[in-house]
């Protein structure tokens, strides 16, 4: 037994002294892993200003690092340095831009993808070619101008290429989806043009009065579109016709409680009188979230609840809108101020309309 003992002893010291050196090795075959970086194509196009997207499988979480080359392999710039990804597949976008935020020329280059782990690791470089192509259209140089009673709408641009132009025409509360989009040139030419409208939608109405953003848009041949700032424009009626007037700021948000006033003005009485808002027997107002089926053909949604006020937009029979109140004018008439489709809100006659 005595023996014995001694045997385990010297085994176990034997396995205490080899305990540095498996950590050792093992630190060591983790300092060999090889990271690897592969792309989803082995070239890509892009236009300058547009992103591309490339999708990397990575085989390791890590840090990557992208160089810009030129076709024979001479470094250029470094796109990025040690930004972090995970393991797997992941999206990386380029558009093209030098860090001085001008862009690449036409022309042939190629990116480097190399990955590094958190051991110091780092894998092979990845090559890929970029063809960059023409640059995106773009408009700059606007300004606006409603001097020409006849076409008050007037914007002096400056295009970067021959193309089409589209005005894209939002609501102030929502920067992010057009109201409307109507097309004013199918051959404009590059350099300094003047784009005009008379304030008419393609349905033959006139925007109504209120707070917008206009957004003039070139189209190139191949259905690529410009994405340049917004200018801001306040619509006012003038007895029964509007007028844009440039406002060049963005519209500060507008109180809840200031309702329908228009242009700064405290709301009148009369306005007040025709907010009140009507209830059911059990005295719970109707709207926030009823839906109404619209009865009859072109129907009026107007800017106020009145028959005198401008109209904005036909609504279709058979077409649904969302109630958002409901008001009774002085004359007596039940109105409903709905929101309606491309985003245009407003007041429809209450027989024009069946409540779901």
């Amino acid at each position: 037994m005595p023996r014995i003992r001694r045997l385990l002893i010297f085994a176990l010291l034997a396995l205490i002294a080899l305990l540095p050196a498996a950590g050792v090795l093992a630190e060591e075959a983790i300092r060999q892993v090889d990271p690897k970086v592969e792309t989803d194509a082995k070239s890509y196009t892009l236009r300058p200003g547009l992103a591309t997207d490339m999708t990397l499988t990575l085989s390791m979480p890590g840090f990557l690092t992208v160089r810009a080359l030129s076709a024979d392999e001479v470094e250029l710039e470094t796109i990025c340095t040690d930004m972090e990804f995970p393991s797997g597949k992941s999206v990386f976008s380029w558009n093209g831009e030098h860090p001085d935020g001008s862009f690449y020329d036409q022309g042939e280059y190629q990116l480097g993808f190399v990955l590094r782990d958190e051991y110091g690791n780092v894998s092979s470089e990845k090559l890929v070619k970029v063809e960059v192509g023409e640059p995106r259209p773009v408009v700059s140089n606007v300004s606006f101008s409603n001097e020409s009673a006849k076409k008050p709408w007037t914007f002096d641009v400056t295009l970067s290429m021959a193309g089409s132009v589209r005005l894209d025409i939002f609501r102030t509360s929502n920067l992010q989806s057009p109201a409307c989009q109507i097309e004013v040139s199918k051959k404009a030419e590059a350099g300094t043009a003047t784009i005009a409208w008379d304030g008419k939608l393609e349905s033959g109405d006139t925007l109504a009065p209120g707070d917008y953003a206009v957004r003039v848009v070139l189209i190139d041949k191949d259905d690529v579109e410009s994405y340049d700032e917004l200018v801001y424009i306040t619509v006012v009626e003038e007895g029964k016709s509007v007028m844009p007037y440039l406002t060049g700021t963005e519209p500060a948000a507008e109180d809840e409680a200031a309702g329908d006033a228009q242009d700064g003005e405290e709301p009148s009485a009369g306005d007040e009188e025709a907010r009140e808002t009507t209830s059911n027997d059990d005295g719970e107002q109707k709207g926030d979230s009823n839906s109404a089926l619209v009865l009859k053909p072109d129907v009026n949604l107007r800017a106020k609840p009145t028959t005198d006020s401008v109209r904005i937009l036909f609504l279709d029979k058979g077409e649904f809108v969302t109630v958002l109140d409901t008001v009774t004018a002085e004359n007596g008439e039940v109105w409903y101020h709905v929101y309606a489709h491309g985003g245009y809100e407003g007041y429809v006659r209450g027989d024009l309309l069946e409540l779901q």
